[in-house]
């Protein structure tokens, strides 16, 4: 574990908070039961920066002896005093996309819209619709992109 907790260190990683039952471990025993917390999320810096509401969530064995843990990228979108919040997935570009002719020729395409101004409305509104194809895009084609 030493050696773990070492590498965590070099690579400038951090446990991540989660949700659930403490435990994510146990050798089910009825006598001489055990239990540990085993299984971690854990990231850096820039990733608690890009997704400040990521979730680690401890879910169930499910005939397992450790429970499935689930980490959630998510996007706070406000409902502020309700103890529970929606969330979104965030939209990002990968850099790999920038190679392939296609992504190119698609946001070219949905970036023109004929008008020429380009206030904070229209940038705003030209990102959405760029993400919005990039989303769909990547959906049909992301096995291709490697």
């Amino acid at each position: 574990m030493e050696i773990f907790w070492e590498a965590l260190v070099f690579c400038d990683l951090e446990d991540m908070d989660f949700v659930g039952p403490c435990f994510t471990w146990s050798n089910k025993r009825d006598c001489g039961l055990i239990q540990e917390r085993l299984d971690r999320g854990v990231c850096d810096f820039n990733w608690k920066n890009l997704f400040p509401s990521s979730i680690v969530e401890h879910l169930d064995f499910w005939h397992f002896d450790h429970r499935v843990v689930h980490v959630k990228v998510l996007e706070e979108c406000g409902v502020q005093g309700t103890g529970w919040r929606r969330f979104r997935l965030l939209f990002h570009f990968e850099a790999c996309w920038a190679n392939d002719p296609e992504c190119k020729w698609l946001v070219c395409d949905n970036w023109e819209d004929g008008n020429g101004c380009v206030d904070m409305v229209g940038m705003s509104s030209r990102l959405g619709r760029c993400a919005q194809r990039l989303a769909v895009w990547n959906q049909t084609n992301r096995w291709a992109i490697r």
